[in-house]
């Protein structure tokens, strides 16, 4: 039973990123066509402005997750009643300030950033966004907190599914039966609302958590532990768009933003399980069986660097054709741009592999011993990233985001190994030496394959073909590779 749960768990986050990739290249272009490039940067530079209110969390979302383990292994209830009530006052704190936020936001927003639009149609447009994200944090965050850490993440992702499939098809009839940009937001933000209220009802039910409940000390241990981590990964996930919103121009952040389509869709697949596997790895840590554990991460470590070579080897070859295609009838904006593709690209596969590393240091609570490492990341992307923009522009930030990326994933690896898993650092120099030699060779086949432009049929065509050829080039390279080092042991000993 537990296996088949941590298969679901595992399994539907990639079902729901495959229906957000699909459902996601959808509503910019058809955006872009209607409304123009100017509006889907704007919209886009919104979003990640509003984003930036996730800052407050502090990373208390996380530390939360990994402070609901043992009592929901040990069958507390009062325990994880007062994690619930303690996190649910913070959220809702977040919340109140949000509005703040976002009043704030409707006044200085239209004087920093360049905008072709009167004030009443960007504050407008703010404040719609806005609706779905105060949702989340009054409502949604902490039910979905807590299903996940008891191994029912598929319940917010059933629920996502639906509105995101939901959210598309109604998308897309009011764009085509012109109803303006505000009024097809103001429906989706609505929309939005479906999951956080279903999660209420279904934890409601399910736990029987004391809302009233009183505590002398703080439940969450760390809850401020988590901080650092917190404020880099959102700087990570937002700072590209909100540099190029204020040093650069718009229709550079619709061009980001397009890219970011294929990029952010492909690293989403990879990282969909680590929420689930996050949990798998808290719970084997809270039985106090680090055996166990490490032979568990140590598989999962492969697999995961299997399927990130295979997936951005993949992107590589596709990710041109596919905007070429995707773009070919705009005509407001030039969207070649083949160096800042490139080390985005790099940037996303050391990302994905640097999560990996991660995920287990979360799970074993290791949240102030580290943030030092994401104080740096941060500081890294920002200034890289702000003094490389004036010349680079796009590349600039592709850059910024390369370097932070590549420290914070060594730093990961070397942590793991004198705290957690203590094993050599030559481990990880072979998986890399292998990632790498398999990745230039697919990239060298792949390359053979001619696209036809303005064809989107004989491009997914080409498309699974190389997939498909890179998977079984990649099984072979493992065969081949794992025979080559079982026979140089042999002959060692």
């Amino acid at each position: 039973m537990k296996t088949k749960k941590n298969i679901v768990n595992i399994s539907l986050p990639i079902v729901q990123q495959i229906v957000s990739v699909l459902c996601g290249l959808v509503l910019p272009r058809l955006i872009i066509n209607v409304y123009g490039s100017q509006i889907n940067g704007l919209l886009s530079s919104i979003t990640q402005f509003l984003s930036f209110i996730s800052f407050m969390q502090l990373g208390v979302g996380a530390v939360a997750q990994a402070a609901w383990y043992k009592p929901l292994y040990e069958k507390d209830t009062v325990k994880v009643s007062q994690i619930y009530v303690s996190a649910e006052k913070f959220f809702r704190t977040i919340a109140i300030f949000f509005i703040g936020y976002v009043l704030i936001l409707c006044f200085v927003y239209p004087r920093i950033v360049n905008v072709n639009f009167s004030n009443l149609y960007v504050i407008l447009l703010i404040l719609i966004v806005a609706v779905n994200m105060f949702s989340q944090y009054y409502f949604g965050l902490t039910n979905q907190l807590l299903l996940i850490a008891d191994q029912r993440a598929y319940i917010p992702i059933i629920l996502q599914i639906i509105v995101t499939i939901l959210n598309t098809v109604i998308s897309v009839y009011l764009i085509l039966s012109g109803a303006s940009i505000h009024a097809m937001k103001l429906v989706t933000s609505i929309i939005g609302l479906i999951t956080p209220f279903f999660m209420h009802i279904y934890v409601n039910r399910k736990y029987k958590i004391n809302r009233k409940i009183r505590y002398d000390e703080e439940p969450i241990k760390q809850k401020w532990n988590g901080c650092m981590q917190h404020i880099s990964s959102v700087i990570m996930d937002n700072a590209d768009v909100i540099v190029l919103s204020i040093f650069s121009t718009l229709i550079n952040v619709s061009i980001y933003n397009v890219y970011n389509l294929v990029f952010n869709g492909v690293r989403q697949l990879i990282l969909a399980a680590f929420n689930s596997i996050q949990s798998i790895y808290g719970k084997s840590i809270a039985e106090g069986n680090m055996g166990a554990t490490n032979e568990l991460f140590s598989k999962s470590e492969k697999i995961t660097h299997f399927i990130i070579v295979i997936l951005f080897a993949c992107t590589m070859s596709l990710c041109w054709p596919f905007i070429n295609i995707y773009t070919s009838s705009i005509t407001d904006a030039d969207y070649k741009a083949p160096m800042f593709m490139i080390i985005m690209i790099l940037s996303q596969i050391i990302f994905c592999m640097r999560t990996i590393y991660y995920t287990l240091i979360k799970a074993a609570g290791h949240f102030k011993e580290t943030q030092g490492s994401a104080f740096v990341e941060m500081i890294l992307n920002l200034i890289i990233s702000i003094i490389a923009v004036k010349r680079y522009g796009l590349v600039g930030v592709a850059i910024g985001t390369f370097i932070a990326s590549l420290y914070r994933l060594l730093y990961c690896v070397n942590y793991l190994k004198k705290n957690i898993l203590f094993r050599k650092s030559s481990y990880f120099l072979k998986l890399i030496c292998k990632d790498m030699g398999i990745y230039i060779l697919l990239l060298l086949i792949n390359s053979k394959i001619v696209f036809v432009k303005n064809n989107l049929g004989v491009f997914f065509l080409n498309a699974l073909v190389i997939f498909i050829a890179d998977i079984v080039i990649s099984l072979l390279f493992e065969y081949c590779y794992l025979k080559i080092t079982t026979k140089i042991v042999e002959t060692r000993h």
